[in-house]
């Protein structure tokens, strides 16, 4: 064999092994980020999340779970309670409440402790931000309000808890893109604007646009 072979033969040894090398760093290395696609999975009964490759990241083990949020916290129930859980599968927000929702991209969640308390606002620490003082709410919107119901009537706050809309409607959409609500104080529904003013009085049986299914409240 002559030189010239010798130098081909290590060549591709010395690529290979380059190669070996990475991939068992690589496995050693592997985490989630942000940059994976992640399914919530049932299986024996028992909620998970498997990654793209269906490797499980998060071992199913929970009565009930949701996907990760833009923060890398999904929502997870154990033992009728819900909390939050990172992307190794552990709670960093303690499994205490009755009912919880996902975060929104300002870093707020609608909470409560138990049936019959009121509803707030935690962080993601767990901490509540906005103190429970809700019968029902929505989830925070890009626009930073989030629909909230006092006795029986619908307005909005804004991210820091205060009132921005008087809760005085019998419903109110979210805003669109124009900052445009619709609403309904009785029978007829009518157009307010994001600063609360009226620019449609109500005068419709029915009414709805592209926001009209976005308006989900706890129950």
């Amino acid at each position: 064999m002559n030189s010239t072979s010798n130098h081909i033969i290590m060549k591709h040894k010395l690529i290979f092994a380059f190669f070996a090398a990475t991939a068992i760093l690589l496995g050693c290395t592997s985490k989630p980020t942000n940059n994976d696609s992640f399914f919530v999975v049932m299986k024996d009964n028992k909620w998970g999340i498997i990654d793209q490759t269906g490797k499980f990241v998060v071992e199913p083990k929970f009565e009930e779970l949701w996907n990760f949020d833009e923060g890398g916290l999904a929502l997870a129930k154990s033992d009728g309670r819900w909390g939050y859980i990172d992307k190794s599968g552990e709670f960093v927000i303690e499994p205490k409440f009755q009912f919880a929702k996902n975060f929104a991209k300002n870093g707020l969640a609608p909470a409560r402790v138990n049936e019959n308390d009121p509803i707030g606002f935690i962080d993601r620490t767990g901490k509540y931000v906005i103190e429970p003082q809700f019968d029902k709410v929505g989830s925070f919107g890009d626009d930073g309000l989030a629909i909230v119901v006092v006795n029986g009537k619908q307005g909005f706050i804004d991210e820091s808890g205060k009132i921005i809309i008087e809760p005085k409607y019998l419903y109110i959409s979210n805003f669109d893109k124009n900052g445009v609500a619709f609403m309904r104080d009785g029978v007829l529904w009518g157009l307010i604007d994001i600063k609360g003013n009226v620019i449609v009085e109500p005068q419709f049986f029915r009414i709805k646009n592209e926001v009209y299914y976005l308006t989900p409240f706890s129950r």
